[in-house]
């Protein structure tokens, strides 16, 4: 009854024992298994979220690098336009301010008429209808239009202003390129395109830009208030 009794407790605790290795073996699997699992989905969700943290990054930077490349384009841009509008030194610089500005011309014929019998020389006395030099003395003159001849211009000039036609009137010198600055504008000079003439005392007809004439020697020129250096003009031709 003993050994009876002593084998089924034997048996009791080996399959009590069996049971509990199972069990083990089984929590073992399933903490396996389980750890196994977790550490996979642990590892996913840490490469899923490195990937996507350089996927954001490599956006971010690739957007940002594109902005600094288009900011720097434009700037490059703006500082090439300023160079070309401004005249600026430099990269882009402004240049330094000196207050100068570049000095316009006005292309203008003087003749003077000599009236070979009696060696003087026609001067007009500007009207109080003309822009500018109201009231001083002067030769013929008028402002060169366009790409014409100084040569005709003076021509037409002498006609409207003194009535003297190209028939009565013989070239005898020229001078080109003199400069006289304005008087009345800041900025401004006239080139001048000089001419002398001869004529044999012809008679003269004013238009509404001279209101008197005068013929003088050339020695008395400087008696009569003219237009700026119109001796130094007459100068250049005899």
């Amino acid at each position: 009854m003993k050994s009876s009794g002593g084998d089924a407790g034997s048996r009791i605790i080996r399959k009590g024992t069996e049971r509990s290795g199972r069990g083990s073996g089984d929590n073992g699997r399933n903490n396996g298994g389980g750890s196994g699992g977790g550490g996979g989905s642990s590892r996913d969700i840490i490469s899923s979220s490195n990937g996507n943290s350089g996927r954001s990054n490599g956006r971010s930077n690739g957007r940002s690098n594109g902005r600094n490349r288009g900011a720097s384009a434009d700037r490059t841009a703006k500082n090439k336009r300023y160079r070309k509008e401004n005249g600026a030194r430099g990269s882009g610089r402004p240049a330094a301010a000196n207050g100068n500005t570049a000095v316009r011309t006005t292309g203008i014929v003087t003749a003077f008429i000599r009236d070979v019998r009696t060696d003087k020389v026609l001067l007009l006395r500007r009207s109080n209808r003309v822009r500018t030099m109201r009231g001083k003395w002067s030769g013929v003159s008028g402002i060169i239009e366009g790409n014409e001849k100084p040569l005709n211009r003076a021509k037409t000039e002498i006609f409207e202003e003194a009535g003297i036609t190209k028939g009565k009137i013989r070239l005898i010198r020229s001078a080109d390129g003199i400069r006289i600055k304005s008087p009345q504008y800041r900025n401004h000079e006239w080139v001048v395109s000089a001419f002398l003439f001869e004529a044999d005392s012809p008679p003269v007809r004013l238009n509404w830009e001279n209101s008197d004439y005068r013929w003088v020697k050339i020695s008395e020129m400087g008696k009569y208030e003219t237009v700026p250096d119109l001796y130094r003009v007459m100068s250049c031709l005899i």
